[in-house]
C-alpha cells in the first residue's frame, strides 16, 4: 500500500448532506480501500477519521505546508495529489518538488473557464492564469475529466501532451436504466446549483419555447445562490405553474427523479465535465444541453448540444426528439454503453494504474 496525500479546497464530504462533491467523494473513499489516503481540506468540515478509515484534515493557507511536512516525515508519502488546479494542484506541485515526491494533479472545475461576463474561470486574470498552468506543466502526472477542459486550457497556451482524460463515472447498480415511453406531459430535469454559470435563465428560455408546443413540466434540484432571482424569472415569464423548485436533496435519493423524467436539460456555459450528465445516460434519460463538458465529448453520439445561450437551438433539438423515437432510441443506446464503460469503478482503476505509474 501507498502513503497518499490528497489536498483539495472541499469536496471530500462536508457541505450540503455531508457529501461533498459526491463523485470525488466516491472516488477517494475507493482509493482509500486499496491505499493510506490522508485527505487535507480547505473546507470548513472538521478534522475527522471516517469508517472506512479515510483521514481528513482540515487546514488553510497558513497551515497546510508545516501540517503535511511533518506528516509526511512520520509516514513518508508516496505521492501528492491535488485536486483542482488552484489551490490544490499548485501546492501538490510545490510540495512535491519540496519532498522529492511525485505530484499528480486532477484539473476539476473552472480552471479552464473564462468568462469574463461573469467574473468567472482560472483563465480569467493573469496571476491565477500563469499560476495554474505552471501547476500543470510541473506536475508528474496530469488528469482532466473531458477533451474540452483540456482544449479550453489550449486557447491559453497550455500545450502538454502526456495528460490523461478521466471522466467520473457513477455507479451503474444506482443510477439504473428506465424504460419511459415518450408520451406527454413530457417532463424535463434540470440538476444544477443555481448560479450564473450555470445559466438557469438559457434553461427558462427554453423550456418556454418547448411549452408552447407540447405539453410538459420542469423539475429544477439544486441549492439557490442567486436569492430567488430565477423563481421570480420563471413568475414573470408565466410559466411558474408548470415549473417545480426542488432545491438541494441527498444524492442517494437523485435516481428516483431520473427514473421518471424524459429529459435533462443542461444548459451551462461551462462545465469541466457534468456528472449529472452521466448520471442521466445510465438511467436512459435523453439529455439535450450547451456544448460543454462531456456534452462536448459526446455530442452526436450520447445526446445533442448546441452553442450556449442558444434556447431556441435547445428547444428545436428537444423537438427533433419527441418526433423522432429512432434517433432517441439510439441516442439511448449509445449513452447508457458508454455509462457503463466509463462507470466509477473504472474511473478508480485508472486512478489507481497513475498510483502505480508515478511510483
Amino acid at each position: 500500500m501507498k502513503n497518499i496525500a490528497v489536498i483539495a479546497h472541499g469536496g471530500v464530504r462536508g457541505g450540503l448532506f455531508d457529501q461533498g462533491v459526491p463523485a470525488l467523494t466516491n472516488l477517494v473513499n475507493g482509493l482509500s480501500k486499496h491505499h493510506n489516503v490522508k485527505v487535507y481540506s480547505f473546507s470548513n468540515q472538521k478534522s475527522d477519521l471516517d469508517k472506512q478509515g479515510l483521514v481528513i484534515k482540515k487546514v488553510n493557507k497558513y497551515t497546510i505546508v508545516p501540517i503535511l511536512i511533518l506528516d509526511h516525515f512520520k509516514c513518508r508519502f508516496d505521492i501528492i495529489h491535488g485536486f483542482w488546479g488552484s489551490p490544490g494542484g499548485i501546492l501538490a506541485t510545490f510540495l512535491g518538488k519540496l519532498l522529492t515526491r511525485p505530484s499528480i494533479v486532477s484539473l476539476q472545475g473552472g480552471e479552464a473557464a473564462c468568462l469574463p461576463s461573469i467574473g468567472y474561470g482560472g483563465m480569467l486574470y493573469s496571476k491565477s492564469k500563469n499560476r495554474i498552468l505552471k501547476a500543470c506543466n510541473r506536475a508528474t502526472i496530469l488528469t482532466g475529466l473531458t477533451r474540452f477542459q483540456f482544449s479550453e486550457l489550449e486557447k491559453h497556451g497550455f500545450d502538454r501532451k502526456d495528460r490523461y482524460t478521466i471522466p467520473f463515472g457513477v455507479n451503474k447498480n444506482h443510477f439504473t436504466f428506465s424504460k419511459k415511453e415518450l408520451n406527454p406531459p413530457y417532463k424535463f430535469l434540470h440538476v444544477a446549483n443555481i448560479t450564473e454559470v450555470k445559466d438557469q435563465q438559457t434553461l427558462l428560455k427554453a423550456f418556454k419555447a418547448i411549452l408552447s408546443k407540447v405539453d410538459a413540466e420542469l423539475t429544477i434540484i439544486g441549492p439557490d445562490y442567486l436569492g430567488g432571482k430565477i423563481q421570480s424569472l420563471c413568475e414573470r415569464m408565466d410559466i411558474d405553474e408548470r415549473v417545480k423548485f426542488v432545491g438541494p436533496i441527498p444524492h442517494r435519493v437523485l435516481s428516483d427523479y431520473f427514473s421518471v423524467h424524459h429529459f435533462l436539460l443542461h444548459t451551462s456555459l461551462y462545465e469541466a465535465q457534468g456528472v449529472v450528465v452521466n448520471e442521466a445516460f445510465s438511467s436512459g434519460v435523453l439529455v439535450v444541453g450547451t456544448n460543454v463538458g462531456i456534452l462536448s465529448d459526446l455530442n452526436n453520439k450520447c445526446c445533442l448540444t448546441c452553442s450556449t445561450g442558444d434556447f431556441e437551438e435547445i428547444s428545436r433539438l428537444v423537438l427533433k426528439l419527441i418526433s423522432n423515437d429512432s434517433l432517441s432510441n439510439e441516442l439511448k443506446i449509445n449513452a447508457k454503453r458508454w455509462s457503463d464503460s466509463y462507470d466509477s469503478q473504472w474511473t478508480l482503476e485508472e486512478y489507481l494504474k497513475l498510483y502505480d505509474l508515478a511510483t
